[in-house]
């Protein structure tokens, strides 16, 4: 009976071992998923495409500087393009010196042009920068973002001085319904009051057709990383900000799937999770806060999906993909969103279309180097710039990273994997106490 048993139990693993290859590939960390759509949305993504604006500032004109805001653009730019399918000539990035206040505002504006951005589209703003509460003249409160420009102190807030020269909330609720997008999210990783939005919730996830629903309803949705008097907090050994540190897992790896379990997230999903996950990281110092800026029957969903129809038409009009290519590749797709099993041939082609999809450089990776209070960098001994500073296609393996702060020097053993960013942060500052 025992030997019968153990026969049955290797029986069935060399069973699953066989049909693996067969199965569509699940989430692992380090390891890209093959997409597929929920039940609710098979046949038809609920977005046209995807517009993103991403603003990190870590050089400010008059105020103190960041570490990491920087950093944070660059890693939801990969994620947005790696893993949801953001096509990268859709995604605006102002970064320091861009970050003003005119430029941000030309930004804005340009995603209400209806000529470009349409109804079944989703737009998503990310910040990450100073930002501050102010007192009213004469009751209540506003929300500001800071812009790199600005001429303000972050000790004596005052509304004579921020309103010129800052970015009210009041004016990003009104040009987010300016946007003809049906799914607009702001996430903003600074920490401030006076959001300007009702805090109702959503549709109930519980309901049949739920994703379908919220899905074809408008809203506009935002989440900040922290309330009045809290402070944005960094260290060295995330690499980001705390709210960026917890976003950008929560994303790529569906932690935030937590309602249903549906393998899409949900703009409150998200919300939900980075009230506990950051609360959690800080010991109760950073509380994230959500809201709606008007409508609040849809929900921004972040489907994992790579592969965008308008993406596989661009490569075509880049010369990399024939028009039978393209035709093949949006029918294999097609199966996997209906969740049909590929055969083994046809998920080594998959592969090789995420690789051509993502821009992923075989046997490269990318390294964020960063330095407080800031630092010249040498990578295996050649001059590559001044913190902080993105590196990418740097090849596979180990690496010597040496950060000079006037004489004094700092070094750094890293190995870099492919497609796994490696952050690698050092502080001249406590040398100085």
């Amino acid at each position: 009976m025992g030997n019968d048993l153990v026969r049955r139990v290797l029986w069935g693993v060399m069973l699953g071992l066989l049909l693996c290859p067969l199965m569509p590939a699940r989430e692992e960390r380090g390891v890209d998923v093959i997409p597929r759509l929920p039940k609710e949305l098979e046949g038809e993504h609920p977005y046209r495409t995807s517009w993103a604006l991403l603003i990190g500032i870590n050089r400010y004109h008059h105020l103190p500087p960041l570490s990491y805001a920087v950093q944070d653009v660059e890693a939801v730019k990969r994620l947005l393009i790696d893993r949801f399918g953001f096509p990268p000539n859709h995604i605006i990035t102002l970064c320091d010196e861009q970050a003003t206040k005119e430029a941000i505002e030309e930004a804005l504006s340009s995603l209400t042009d209806s000529d470009r951005v349409q109804v079944d589209d989703r737009v998503l703003v990310y910040f990450s920068g100073h930002g501050q509460t102010v007192s009213l003249p004469e009751r209540g409160e506003m929300g500001f973002l800071v812009p790199v420009d600005a001429k303000v102190r972050l000790d004596q807030p005052r509304f004579l001085d921020y309103n010129p020269t800052c970015l009210p909330m009041d004016d990003l609720k009104r040009i987010s319904m300016a946007i003809p997008a049906k799914h607009v999210l702001f996430l903003v990783d600074a920490c401030y009051s006076g959001l300007a939005v009702t805090r109702g919730r959503g549709i109930e996830p519980n309901i049949p057709d739920y994703l379908s629903k919220v899905a074809k309803a408008r809203v506009q949705q935002v989440i900040a990383a922290g309330r009045k008097g809290e402070k944005a907090i960094e260290k060295p050994i995330w690499g980001h900000g705390a709210f960026t540190y917890k976003l950008l897992p929560a994303l790529r790896y569906n932690l935030a799937d937590s309602q249903n379990g549906d393998g899409v997230v949900t703009g409150e999903e998200l919300a939900v999770y980075l009230q506990t996950a950051v609360a959690r990281l800080t010991g109760g110092g950073q509380n994230p806060q959500f809201g709606y800026f008007r409508d609040w029957e849809g929900q921004f969903l972040f489907v994992p999906d790579r592969y965008f129809p308008e993406r596989l038409r661009s490569l075509a009009e880049e010369g990399k993909l024939t028009p039978s290519e393209v035709k093949r590749a949006q029918e294999l797709l097609n199966r996997v969103f209906q969740g049909k099993p590929l055969t083994e041939e046809e998920q080594r082609r998959l592969r090789q279309m995420q690789k051509l999809l993502t821009g992923q450089i075989p046997g490269k990776g990318t390294l964020y180097l960063n330095a407080r209070p800031w630092a010249v960098v040498y990578l295996d001994g050649e001059k590559v710039g001044e913190t902080p500073l993105t590196l990418r296609e740097v090849e596979a393996g180990p690496h010597t990273v040496k950060f000079h702060y006037g004489v004094q020097i700092k070094i750094k053993k890293v190995k870099v994997t492919p497609g796994e960013p490696v952050s690698v942060s050092v502080n001249f500052e406590r040398e100085r106490d």
